[in-house]
């Protein structure tokens, strides 16, 4: 994801956004894999990615 000019930084929008108590990470986008055709089955490796940048809040 790459925010338009909202003036919230990516904490900010990841609180917002993400569902209240899941946990999100911001990486680099050399990170994701370029080819989007099995975007379905990409999985999450938290260990490999480090502490959650942020959790999602209450809305």
């Amino acid at each position: 994801m790459i925010p338009v000019e909202c003036g919230l930084t990516l904490q900010q929008i990841g609180r917002k956004d993400v569902p209240e108590g899941l946990q999100f990470w911001i990486v680099d986008a050399n990170t994701v894999p370029a080819d989007r055709a099995f975007r379905a089955a990409w999985e999450l490796d938290p260990n490999s990615l480090g502490p959650a940048s942020g959790k999602g809040e209450q809305k």
